[in-house]
């Protein structure tokens, strides 16, 4: 005879059986085994590819052809009606096979990107796009075949910029999903496009995804298999939507780019200054860095409320950026020159990294995001104020060493260890550096983690250089007055003679 506690075995094994069975995990931890799902997340008739691992998710377009709302009836395909023909998403812009359509943080539940139908508003996830097309043969004048690529062979007028542009033939797309060696999974899409003038080409691009990771990384790779050259350029359209409840703005946001200190003073290295994003139209702006300019191979936005970030780092560093501004939203649109000769291949790759509790930004290691900061470290004594460093790692591991070099104006080093025990992806950690307040310091930081190799970085070469101040808090001002339109503040150095010196801020403003 069979007791209570037979019975709640056997109810036990049962259960479990049917969550397996259903394909339902027993225990859900977050950062656990990387799963492929298919979903129709904008309701077009076609599933989109989900990757996630409990900590991200990612939603990845495929670019198969919406499905018609409303396909001929009997009659009318008897009479040779087809119906309409439905075109890849964005078939002469942004090709629609691995467009990531939204990253979204777990851990915090933010969508990084603005879908707001009702308001008309599809600021969608990060497309990109190859932005010059090869011209291949005027067919008349003033009329072009060219190849978009990416997206295939198209008719164009002019220079055939994006706006003259219909598709002819979109080539052969190919779709995979693969398993890496470290239990993480892989979406991996090639184009095949063969002309009879000359012009061939292969294009893959493959989205990574590897358990207990707030990271992402997406490789790309460009051959050219015909006679003639490829000159293009390549960019990443990135739109940071990220919005309060109630508000597809992004004016709580801010973006950096690592900027190259132009005065002398080389311990000051580059500059890392958030810009804020703010609704004021009509102020639109455009603007081009010159590579010679940027300071690092990545960038970074992030919620001043909530204090998510979001890092973009490449294995290359961008030739130049374009960024601008709109009444609702920005971009920083880092580009690559490609100029391959037949038979040459192009590759490059970025990583894309998610957390949560850093106001700022100023470097990475490919491991982690660094900030430099200060924080009251006494409750008693209010001017007590230390520097600090900050990092957010974007993977959990359970036993790591941050090795921080602190460089003096005398030019002395001086190296710390810091040992991490338990630390969860995507998290922020504090690690007091005892400066005093004001102190101009010069530091460089990187992140080992126990079991993991070098070799495992494709970043890690990249080294992280901060050298900001160390400010005290921002005191609480008084409102302005009543007939001010706006009070600005900016730290100002004096000439010899007593007048204001400029600086980036005076610029900027």
């Amino acid at each position: 005879m069979m007791n209570k506690h037979h019975y709640g075995w056997i109810q036990g094994l049962v259960l479990g059986m049917l969550l397996l069975a259903f394909g339902l995990p027993l225990w859900g931890a977050p950062g656990g085994e990387v799963t492929v799902t298919h979903e129709d997340i904008d309701k077009d008739g076609v599933p989109e590819i989900v990757l996630s691992n409990g900590l991200l998710r990612l939603e990845i377009m495929t670019g198969v052809a919406p499905r018609p709302a409303s396909p001929p009836s009997f009659f009318a395909r008897l009479f040779g009606e087809k119906g309409e023909v439905q075109k890849p998403k964005y078939g002469t812009r942004f090709v629609g096979p691995g467009w990531m359509y939204n990253v979204v943080s777990l851990t915090t539940n933010r969508r990084w990107f603005v879908n707001d139908p009702t308001h008309g508003r599809h600021w969608h996830g990060i497309p990109e796009e190859f932005d010059q097309a090869v011209r291949m043969v005027e067919t008349k004048p003033g009329v072009w075949k060219c190849l978009k690529i990416g997206v295939g062979v198209c008719r164009g007028t002019g220079w055939c910029t994006r706006g003259t542009l219909s598709l002819l033939d979109p080539g052969r797309w190919q779709t995979h999903v693969i398993s890496l060696a470290d239990d993480g999974k892989a979406v991996v899409f090639t184009q095949d496009v063969d002309t009879p003038y000359g012009y061939a080409y292969t294009y893959s691009k493959r989205i990574a995804l590897r358990p207990g990771q707030t990271r992402f990384v997406v490789s790309r790779e460009l051959r050219n298999r015909g006679s003639m050259p490829l000159e293009t350029t390549w960019y990443s359209h990135a739109f940071w939507g990220q919005a309060d409840a109630g508000n597809s703005y992004d004016e709580a946001c801010w973006a950096t780019i690592p900027i190259r200190s132009l005065r002398p003073d080389a311990n000051l290295g580059s500059s890392t200054d958030p810009c804020v994003v703010s609704n004021h139209p009509p102020g639109n702006y455009w603007g081009a860095i010159d590579g010679a300019a940027i300071g690092g191979n990545w960038y970074a936005c992030g919620h001043r409320k909530v204090g998510d970030i979001f890092l973009t780092a490449f294995s290359r560093q961008p030739d130049f950026y374009r960024v601008w501004t709109y009444a609702s939203t920005y971009s920083c649109e880092p580009f690559q020159v490609i100029d391959l000769a037949p038979g040459q291949t192009f590759s490059w790759e970025d990583l894309r990294a998610c957390g949560k509790g850093m106001p700022r930004v100023d470097g990475h290691d490919g491991w982690a995001a660094y900030a430099l900061g200060a924080r009251q470290a006494s409750a008693d004594r209010p001017g007590d104020i230390e520097a600090l460093l900050r990092l957010c790692p974007f993977e959990s591991f359970s036993k790591g060493t941050v090795t921080i070099r602190v460089h003096g104006k005398a030019g002395g080093v001086e190296t710390l260890s810091h040992p991490l025990t338990s630390c969860a992806a995507g998290e922020m950690i504090d690690i007091p550096l005892k400066r005093a307040p004001g102190t101009f310091v010069s530091v460089d930081a990187s992140l080992s983690i126990f079991g993991r190799a070098a070799a495992d970085n494709p970043f890690g070469e990249h080294a992280t250089g901060m050298r900001l101040p160390v400010t005290w808090p921002a005191a609480i001002l008084p409102r302005a007055p009543a007939n001010a339109h706006a009070v600005l503040f900016a730290a100002l150095p004096r000439q010899p003679d007593g007048a204001l010196k400029p600086n980036r801020a005076v610029g900027f403003l």
